[in-house]
């Protein structure tokens, strides 16, 4: 079964967006522990990191990967730090903050540094737009959507 699902997925992570070798899990997204129908439920499975899994843990304040919209999350450069997409309505954007903040997208050293690593080998000339988009398509997207694929270098460079 996991390999099938890891299949459906594309390998991806639900929640942080990031290809999963071989560490993934299946997360509930609906707690078992409140909902034990929905424990075997296969619309209630969600591949994710062991991290992401981890913070998530039994919350149900967090929106659904699967219904959420193009562009609430948007990524700061150079930062790599995720934000609310201005201009979302208030509740949205709270939303979207509380997701955030739950799965500890910018609180965790780990996850922050890993997209500031990815974009900085692309700086470096060690990895390609190709394999950003194959790594992490939100990642890829976001420097797609903001037109900054020929300024990227600049963003990084150390003064």
């Amino acid at each position: 079964m996991y390999d099938e699902f890891h299949s459906l997925y594309g390998g991806f992570c639900a929640y942080t967006c990031f290809y999963q070798l071989d560490r993934a899990t299946v997360d509930h997204f609906k707690p078992k522990c409140r909902y034990p129908n929905l424990a075997y439920e296969w619309h209630n499975y969600r591949l994710s990191s062991p991290r992401a899994n981890q913070f998530k843990g039994s919350r149900e304040d967090i929106l659904d990967p699967f219904e959420i919209g193009d562009g609430w999350f948007v990524l700061d450069l150079p930062s790599c730090l995720i934000r609310v997409r201005d201009g979302l309505e208030d509740t949205l954007a709270d939303a979207v903050t509380c997701t955030i903040d739950a799965l500890r997208l910018n609180d965790d050293d780990y996850l922050v540094q890993r997209r500031s690593d990815l974009v900085y080998a692309f700086v470096q000339g060690d990895v390609s737009r190709t394999y950003i988009q194959r790594m992490n398509p939100f990642i890829f997207d976001e420097i797609t959507r903001q037109g900054l694929w020929p300024h990227v270098g600049r963003l990084f460079r150390r003064r």
